[in-house]
């Protein structure tokens, strides 16, 4: 007999499995923009692969932040982005890149990594810059 829900499917799957097919479906090649990023489609198809998925997305993506403006109000939305995009997920994030200029001369200046605690990394990355 088939599963009537999609969950019941899932658990049929190892964790591992799981892991892995999120990893491969969610992981970009270019950085993702964080002034324009969403939560993946796969997130929002149910809850228990938003829950499983999300932490897979912003630990294994690289996540960039392009400042032409200035550094006070980019902190802002950057700081927005962390508390209601990324929220609870923050803990599995391992890497964000600052980056200003304009776009003919962009110079990276900050590479968050994981371990660190991002308000803090971004706050003295931001107070250095300005």
């Amino acid at each position: 007999m088939a599963p009537t829900n999609p969950s019941a499917f899932l658990n049929q799957l190892p964790a591992e499995i799981r892991n892995l097919t999120y990893d491969h479906a969610l992981s970009e090649a270019k950085p993702i923009n964080i002034f324009t990023a969403r939560s993946p489609a796969l997130a929002r198809t149910c809850g228990q692969i938003h829950r499983e998925s999300l932490g897979i997305f912003y630990s294994s993506n690289v996540f960039i932040a392009t400042i032409y403006e200035s550094i006070d109000s980019c902190f802002n939305e950057i700081k927005d982005w962390l508390t209601n995009v990324v929220g609870e997920n923050c803990r599995h994030l391992r890497k964000i890149r600052l980056v200003i200029g304009a776009p003919e001369g962009l110079q990276a200046v900050a590479l968050y990594r994981e371990g660190q605690k991002p308000w803090a990394w971004l706050e003295r990355t931001l107070t250095e810059l300005g």
